[in-house]
């Protein structure tokens, strides 16, 4: 993997993004692949009656848009930054050439369905679980397990999604999050002050009082 990595690093430039810019545009030509390397991203999709769909959470040394260069397809998601970001962009014909070296390809390939089984553990996991146990472990994958405390440009709604409940599901536990002194929240923005409790509830020993609307 670190091969992988050195070669884009060789063949790219590295690009930095500010917090709730969007990186990835759904519907724009695939004309890049981005290896994020710092900070995290959403992936939503833009549906047909004009709701969104949470997709994924991106976190370091997770490509970016090669999906959609492999294909020749327009991206079919936006991505866009919770928080700074940085990332290593390496241009599509340049990536291509990788993939057409087979030391590269299967490297790629594994990397790629790493990503996608990843995601669906994830989901599988959040299903068998609580929600204050999902609700934990999703906040404490997007901190970085305590390297941060703020984590920026992140919606009730998109949270919501994430742990796979309704947003009128979600604010509840989120308030007694809150009222505990666990976390303080604001306008796409969530602050962990109380780490130790947010990994016992990870763990399934905390619980918070659900607290009324």
């Amino acid at each position: 993997m670190q091969k992988l990595v050195d070669e884009f690093r060789r063949r790219g430039r590295e690009v930095n993004y500010k917090n709730r810019e969007l990186i990835l545009g759904q519907g724009s030509r695939g004309d890049h692949v981005l290896l994020l390397t710092h900070g995290f991203v959403r992936v939503v999709r833009r549906l047909a009656d004009g709701r969104s769909r949470w997709m994924a959470f991106r976190g370091p040394m997770n490509l970016l848009g090669e999906m959609s260069v492999l294909a020749g397809k327009p991206r079919n998601a936006d991505v866009t930054a919770l928080g700074s970001c940085k990332a290593v962009m390496v241009r599509c014909d340049d990536f291509l050439m990788m993939v057409q070296k087979g030391d590269f390809t299967r490297e790629l390939l594994v990397w790629e369905q790493g990503q996608r089984v990843d995601a669906a553990l994830a989901r599988i996991w959040l299903k068998d679980h609580s929600l204050e146990v999902g609700l934990a472990r999703t906040l404490l994958y997007l901190a970085g397990n305590g390297s941060t405390m703020k984590i920026e440009g992140l919606t009730r709604e998109v949270l919501a999604q994430a742990v796979g409940v309704t947003r009128n599901a979600l604010c509840p536990v989120l308030k007694g999050l809150k009222d505990a002194g666990t976390v303080a929240t604001g306008r796409e923005a969530l602050e962990i002050k109380d780490i130790r409790a947010l990994r016992d509830m990870a763990r399934g020993v905390g619980r918070v009082r659900h607290c009324a609307r």
